[in-house]
């Protein structure tokens, strides 16, 4: 989660990076960032490189698991993380949280027992659930089964369209498979 943190930061750039489509600008920046270098000398500091929504979301969620229980039901679990969800919120000012995700965090209350009440998003879809999922195949690594309840269903309080809460299941497995070394 540490890395991914780390990349995160560099992708985003305080937005800049992220949404700019012209990668030898990209390039040319990170070279002048680290005198002609290269990115293993780019100083990687919060101001310069904070972590974008996406790694306060992964956090979110992480911390919403590990208040869980193995036992716990499906809705509990859910309910934890989208606790979190909401909590984690007013961090995002200065962030690039998308509109869809706003508007549904904007809608749980906050002990987050409203996680499932969000209706389907025809128009709905984007990266979200995929990028906060990887926790949630480092918890369910040996229980596959249930990884695909939860990433689906934590991915569906954000993203509730299949184009948005499969990419949170298909990250969630594959960190699964990797730390299983498959």
């Amino acid at each position: 989660m540490l890395l991914a943190a780390i990349g995160d930061s560099i992708g985003y750039k305080r937005g800049h990076w992220e949404f700019n489509k012209d990668g030898p600008s990209i390039h040319k920046e990170m070279l002048d960032l680290t005198n002609g270098e290269g990115i293993l000398k780019l100083e990687l500091t919060k101001r310069n490189f904070p972590y974008s929504d996406d790694t306060v979301m992964h956090f979110a969620t992480a911390k919403g698991l590990l208040e869980s229980r193995p036992t716990d039901s499906l809705s509990t679990i859910c309910q934890n993380v989208a606790k979190h969800y909401k909590a984690c919120w007013k961090q995002m000012p200065g962030r690039a949280a998308g509109i869809t995700c706003k508007r549904a965090i904007d809608a749980l209350y906050y002990d987050g027992s409203n996680w499932d009440s969000w209706k389907f998003e025809k128009n709905g879809g984007g990266c979200g659930a995929s990028m906060r999922s990887a926790c949630i195949g480092l918890a369910f690594s040996e229980k596959i089964e249930r990884l695909v309840e939860v990433s689906i269903e934590t991915g569906r309080v954000t993203h509730h369209n299949p184009l948005g809460y499969l990419g949170g299941l298909v990250a969630a497995y594959f960190t699964a498979l990797a730390i299983r070394g498959e």
